[in-house]
């Protein structure tokens, strides 16, 4: 295990001093630099309205929209901590704020970005439990789920905070925009951790939203042909179900933004990373990045009683 765990290596001088090769010329860089710029102001715009329109409900706030609202929160402190250093160093066409900065960059996504899927992860079992277990749902009120809320960040930190206890480290990404887990490293120690952070953290939570919603999606039909000839039972059904699309948009939003992320991540793990091409390796991080902003336009397109709040 490196000492400078926490930090980028400066064997990876290039990062510092000049682009790695990663554009055959200005305008492409420039050209991902508009980008991250018009998803940033998306970003923030966005969650901060989403943010707005769950705080107005006061105490009229259900369980997921307590959910919804932290998803908001968090993603919205994603963009402010991401997206300028992002933006700047895009600009610049290298990183330019030193290896501390990296590290605080990488560790403060991280956090987040953990934070934000495990959310995910809660508010697909809290409607799972909801919608096929109805009577074993009342006792998921909103003091408990601040309570998971709160366990969330203790499990999101506790996964950020490793690298600066030896187990894995935080480095500059291939393209020299942003920093992130030092996915590279050759340690095993490091490939160890890089593995169980993929399984608990991306991959069995994958598992859990996605078991989930089908679970939903089954019962959902079921209960269709129920209240087929009862008009309550319609508006009760069609309220569900335009809550049901926000859920399923939210979470396999944020699953198509970011299995491809850790998908690359491992082959660059355990894989060949000369096999990688260059070209590449942006794609994954823009789709990942890109996730907080388009989670509150789902809020908007798919529930109406949000957009006119």
């Amino acid at each position: 295990m490196s000492q400078n765990f926490g930090y980028v290596h400066k064997e990876n001088v290039d990062f510092w001093d000049f682009p790695r090769g990663f554009y055959r010329n200005q305008t492409e860089s420039n050209l991902l630099y508009c980008k991250f710029t018009c998803v940033g102001i998306v970003s923030l715009f966005g969650n901060g309205l989403a943010v707005h329109v769950f705080r107005r409900k006061g105490s009229e706030i259900n369980v997921p929209e307590v959910l919804l609202l932290n998803i908001a929160v968090v993603d919205l402190f994603l963009g402010i901590a991401s997206y300028p250093a992002t933006i700047v160093a895009a600009f610049s066409h290298r990183w330019v704020f030193g290896q501390t900065g990296c590290t605080l960059y990488a560790f403060t996504c991280y956090f987040l970005g953990l934070a934000t899927i495990l959310s995910l992860t809660a508010l697909a079992i809290f409607r799972f439990i909801k919608t096929c277990f109805p009577q074993k749902g009342n006792w998921m009120n909103v003091p408990r789920t601040r309570l998971v809320i709160f366990l969330i960040y203790v499990y999101s930190m506790g996964w950020a905070m490793m690298p600066f206890f030896g187990w894995g480290g935080y480095d500059v990404e291939p393209f020299g925009f942003s920093c992130t887990l030092a996915w590279t490293h050759t340690d095993q120690n490091d490939r160890n951790y890089i593995l169980a952070a993929s399984i608990f953290c991306v991959f069995l939570p994958s598992i859990v939203i996605t078991a989930s919603h089908l679970g939903i999606l089954f019962k959902i039909r079921q209960a269709s042909r129920m209240f087929s000839s009862k008009s309550a039972g319609k508006q009760s059904s069609k309220a569900e179900i335009q809550f049901i699309r926000v859920s399923f948009g939210v979470c396999f939003g944020f699953l198509i933004a970011w299995l491809p992320y850790a998908c690359i991540s491992l082959w660059s793990t355990y894989g060949d990373v000369s096999a990688i091409p260059l070209w590449i390796t942006p794609i994954p991080v823009l789709l990942a990045k890109s996730s907080i902003a388009y989670n509150p336009i789902i809020y908007v397109l798919l529930t109406r009683r949000y957009r006119y709040t």
